[in-house]
């Protein structure tokens, strides 16, 4: 089991004697309090019970009711409670922030039995979130500690902590384990760990978490349009109680409000709906990026954010299909329609099958194919291997890049050639699919388990 202590004061991860930042936990981050941030961080890196070491006990308790679980709230002063050998413990400062990746190399890589490990910021005195493994831990191995070889990382062993010191402070406790000349320092590259002293800190780590918020289901007009539409949003968003599954909502109902004009079929409705459904689009990636940075993930609000999109794709297809019965005839813009609508439905089950199988038999493993891991449980996790030309235009196929297709053949007055494209490409697109990746969602043999 792994436990985490967080503090709301940096006391414990400086000297004794050293002046520690002037921020108090309550500061806000991009949304969250630095106490809020730490907590969510902690859980994100698999911490399964979270202890807040509070000065501020009432502004720490505030924090624990806004989280689904809560943590244990003490005193700052309080002892550090006991434990079972078998636990890892995360430590963690409010005002020294490490990156999710940085906390997960700490747990993952973290040491031999009771070895205390601490991410040593280059330039400041401070030392950065510290794991201490359990006992039975097996030898230390993380890619941030072998890369740092060359840029003055120390390669001390570590060493076993001491004991629990009965009722002396936590604080003083953890200060003493990260002091200790034996404990293994890694050296971390810039912006893995970043200690806020002051407001310029705070707008610095601000920008920083707006960097790399891309999503692995990303196609070309997300990265070079829609991330920026979408950033500019989140940016604003962030500081209202605003949750993903609210934006979520939000461009969907946008997206259906697009189907309608686009029903009408007049040039000028077209157009409209066509704008409208290209901004339904760029905020899609906004409740992904609010979630990721607020650490508000769900599994209810991933189907929500598939359900929103797939029903917005087929009113539009379908509202398209309709209003190109005035050139192509009603007979002609109804098979359009059903062939565009069956099509979707086909396209949803086929990648829902392929997500499933992915996580049933190769669990924890990254497919080649992008909206493949969209609908399973590794969504941010980088696609396996190298894609080849086939599966660089599936994923390209699905990234709804397509809603720029709508806005330059509405604004050309020829929305009827997209329902010839959605009813018949659609269907294509899923055969495509169904015949690449289920053959290759086979269970692993002993090579590859190995």
């Amino acid at each position: 089991m792994l436990r985490a202590l967080v503090f709301d004061t940096d006391e414990a991860f400086l000297p004794a004697g050293a002046a520690g930042s002037p921020l108090p936990g309550s500061t806000y981050l991009a949304g969250l309090t630095l106490l809020q941030r730490a907590v969510r961080m902690a859980r994100k890196a698999g911490a399964e019970e979270i202890l807040v070491f509070a000065r501020d006990v009432g502004a720490a308790e505030e924090v624990a009711r806004r989280e689904r679980v809560p943590p244990t709230v003490l005193p700052a002063d309080a002892p550090l409670p006991g434990g079972s050998p078998a636990d890892g413990l995360l430590l963690i400062a409010a005002q020294v922030l490490g990156t999710d990746r940085l906390l997960g190399e700490l747990v993952r890589g973290g040491g031999t039995a009771h070895a205390v490990v601490v991410a040593a910021p280059p330039g400041v005195p401070v030392l950065g979130p510290a794991y201490i493994a359990p006992s039975g831990s097996a030898e230390p191995v993380s890619p941030l500690h072998d890369n740092a070889e060359g840029d003055g990382a120390e390669r001390k062993p570590p060493h076993r902590i001491p004991g629990s010191g009965g009722e002396r402070p936590a604080a003083l406790q953890v200060r003493e384990w990260l002091s200790a000349s034996s404990a293994c320092r890694w050296s971390v590259p810039d912006g893995a760990c970043r200690w806020l002293t002051t407001s310029d800190a705070i707008a610095d780590a601000d920008r920083s978490l707006y960097v790399g918020l891309a999503s692995i289901a990303d196609g070309y007009i997300d990265r070079v349009f829609n991330r920026h539409i979408s950033g500019w949003c989140t940016r604003r968003l962030i500081r209202f109680p605003i949750t993903p599954n609210h934006v979520t909502l939000f461009h969907g109902c946008l997206g259906l409000c697009a189907a309608a004009l686009l029903w009408q079929g007049t040039y000028g409705s077209a157009v409209l709906g066509a704008v409208l459904f290209q901004l339904s689009v760029a905020l899609d990636c906004t409740d992904g990026e609010i979630a990721r940075i607020k650490y508000l993930f769900s599994k209810f609000g991933s189907r929500l954010d598939v359900g929103a999109d797939n029903v917005v794709t087929i009113a539009v297809f379908a509202a398209i299909a309709h209003a190109a019965a005035g050139r192509l005839g009603m007979g002609v813009a109804a098979v359009l329609g059903v062939l565009s609508v069956t099509g979707v439905v086909a396209c949803l089950l086929a990648v829902l099958g392929a997500a499933r199988l992915q996580a049933k038999l190769r669990p924890g493993q990254a497919s080649s194919l992008a909206v493949t891991n969209r609908l399973s449980a590794t969504d941010q996790a980088v696609s396996a291997g190298e894609r080849t030309l086939v599966e660089a235009v599936i994923n390209e196929a699905t990234s709804r890049d397509y809603s720029i297709l709508v806005v330059l053949l509405a604004l050309l007055g020829r929305l009827e050639w997209f329902a010839w494209l959605a009813g018949i490409g659609s269907h294509v697109f899923w055969i495509t699919f169904s015949l690449i990746q289920f053959p290759r969602l086979r269970p692993p043999n002993a090579s590859e388990i190995h």
